[in-house]
């Protein structure tokens, strides 16, 4: 089994549009596409949009977890199926909450976890201040800029409507993902 789980640091930093970006490219998947997992209210299906597809993999899901803490972080990071992608908004306290997720899940299950987890940090202000960190010691970081296309609830956007950079990002995040659900 591959899982992808995505959780947040809090509400409205973008993990039904992240777990929705990962099916949107793995919706075509040789093998089929990955299983949606949500609650309903999380709008996961509405992000998604058409959710429609003609096999679906037994062998990979795709979590949305919503707004979780250090104690749900550090139990799915015990699962050596799963890529955990920990999303915060790209701001000093999203930093701040997602340094204290990674730090739990090393102290709980030892460093060699975060080879499982990955931190995607977003831009959700327009006009928002650079954040200067540092890397933390997980599989990969990505920084989405802020997009107007993004931050709009429905169905995500066509690639044609994002901005280049954040075209870039997203398909770092993609590239990631994939990766995550080809085991």
């Amino acid at each position: 089994m591959s899982i992808l789980t995505v959780i947040g640091t809090a509400g409205g930093v973008g993990v039904s549009t992240l777990a929705a970006l990962a099916f949107s490219a793995a919706r075509q998947h040789p093998l089929g596409a990955p299983t949606l997992v949500a609650e309903p209210a999380r709008g996961l299906a509405a992000r998604v949009g058409d959710d429609q597809v003609a096999h679906v993999r037994p062998d990979a899901a795709i979590w949305d977890i919503g707004a979780a803490g250090p104690a749900a972080a550090t139990e799915l990071s015990a699962r050596e199926d799963t890529l955990l992608a920990l999303a915060a908004p790209r701001t000093p306290l999203g930093y701040a909450d997602v340094t204290a997720l990674v730090e739990a899940i090393e102290t709980a299950q030892g460093p060699a976890a975060l080879r499982r987890v990955a931190v995607v940090l977003s831009d959700i202000y327009q006009h928002g201040r650079r954040l200067r960190r540092a890397e933390l010691p997980v599989a990969a970081m990505v920084d989405i800029p802020f997009d107007s296309a993004l931050a709009v609830s429905g169905p995500l956007p066509g690639p044609d409507r994002l901005r280049r950079h954040t075209k870039i990002a997203v398909r770092r995040w993609i590239d990631l993902a994939a990766g995550a659900l080809a085991h």
